[in-house]
C-alpha cells in the first residue's frame, strides 16, 4: 500500500485534500490509485487532477522509487502507517507521506518545522541557522522538507 501513497505524491495537482477525497471515495489508497479515468472524474476532483494522476501512473515506476528510497536509507511513512506522527495526522490536509532519514523516537513529539524559500538572503540563512541550532540544542526535533535554501539550512544546522 505504501507504494500508492507515494504515487499520489508524484501526481501534480493531487494534494492531500484531493487524495483523501479519492481514498474515501474508493475505500482505500490502492483502489483510488488504480481507478479508471471515468470513475476518477465522477469522484469530482476535476479533469486536470485526473489527467495528472493518469500521467503519474504512466510515468512513475513505484518499485524503482521504493528501491531508491531504500538505497538512500530513507524510510517513507504513509498517512496510513501506525507510526505516522499522531499530532501531524490531526492537522487539516496532513502530508500523505513523510520521508525520514534516521529514527523517529518518542522525544520527536516535541518538534518544529523550519521551512522557507529556496533562494534565501544571507540574513535568512543566518536566522534559519541560528533558530535551528538553538532549538536542536534545547532538545527540539527540527523538521523540514529538505528542499534547498532555508529547509536545507535548517537540517544542516
Amino acid at each position: 500500500m505504501l507504494r500508492y501513497w507515494i504515487g499520489f505524491t508524484y501526481a501534480k495537482g493531487i494534494g492531500p485534500v484531493r487524495a483523501h477525497k479519492l481514498i474515501n471515495e474508493f475505500g482505500d489508497v490502492e483502489n483510488a490509485w488504480n481507478a479508471s479515468p471515468q470513475r476518477l472524474e465522477a469522484a469530482g476532483i476535476g479533469v486536470r487532477a485526473v489527467q495528472a494522476l493518469i500521467k503519474a501512473r504512466n510515468e512513475i515506476n513505484l518499485d524503482q522509487v521504493l528501491k531508491q528510497l531504500n538505497n538512500l536509507g530513507i524510510k517513507a511513512l504513509s498517512l496510513g502507517d501506525s507510526t505516522y506522527p499522531s499530532r501531524l495526522r490531526e492537522i487539516y490536509g496532513p502530508p500523505l507521506v513523510l520521508y525520514v532519514r534516521g529514527d523517529l523516537v518518542p522525544e520527536d513529539h516535541i518538534a518544529v518545522a523550519i521551512v522557507g524559500t529556496r533562494k534565501p538572503t544571507n540574513y535568512g540563512e543566518r536566522v534559519a541557522e541560528e533558530i535551528a541550532q538553538k532549538l536542536s540544542l534545547a532538545g527540539v526535533t527540527v523538521i523540514s522538507g529538505m528542499a534547498r535554501g532555508i529547509d536545507g539550512m535548517a537540517h544542516r544546522s
